[in-house]
């Protein structure tokens, strides 16, 4: 299909969407792009991954259009995008690519530890090591303690 139809079939159903809808696909597709996946497991996705799947055409021949790969996995309720020509991506070198890493595994080890919260804030600071910030509004025993020694200056 080129992509005159495709902007023809897009632009058909874009207008049968109420107000109310048409700024719930700008918003998730602004989303899609920004992230470029959604799981329809979580609980903040769940919502945008059902809007999708019931107006997956549209997503579809809209991202087309700008040259984007759409695919929906319904069994494992997955909706992810890639770019056909590449771009939009990072190229990071060794030591970036060690500290992202090292982040996750940092992140990983605290999300299994605080399963009750639902944001996991890592900051860190000079001398002050790696430091987690409560995520909810209760009080958890690990808010705000040292999680690791500082290291020292090099």
């Amino acid at each position: 299909m080129n992509k005159n139809e495709l902007m023809k079939n897009m632009s058909q159903a874009y207008l049968l969407l109420s107000e109310k809808r048409k700024e719930e696909f700008s918003r998730i597709l602004n989303r899609l792009l920004a992230v470029n996946f959604i799981c329809g497991g979580r609980k903040r996705d769940r919502e945008d991954y059902y809007f999708i799947s019931e107006n997956e055409q549209l997503f579809k021949d809209f991202l087309m259009m700008l040259d984007y790969d759409f695919h929906l996995y319904k069994a494992d309720r997955v909706i992810y995008i890639h770019n056909l020509n590449n771009y939009n991506h990072l190229n990071l070198n060794q030591m970036q690519t060690i500290v992202l890493l090292l982040l996750r595994k940092l992140y990983f080890q605290k999300s299994q530890e605080l399963q009750d919260t639902e944001f996991i804030h890592i900051s860190l600071g000079r001398g002050a090591g790696p430091r987690l910030r409560k995520a909810r509004r209760h009080h958890h025993p690990l808010a705000g303690q040292r999680l690791f020694r500082p290291l020292p200056e090099l």
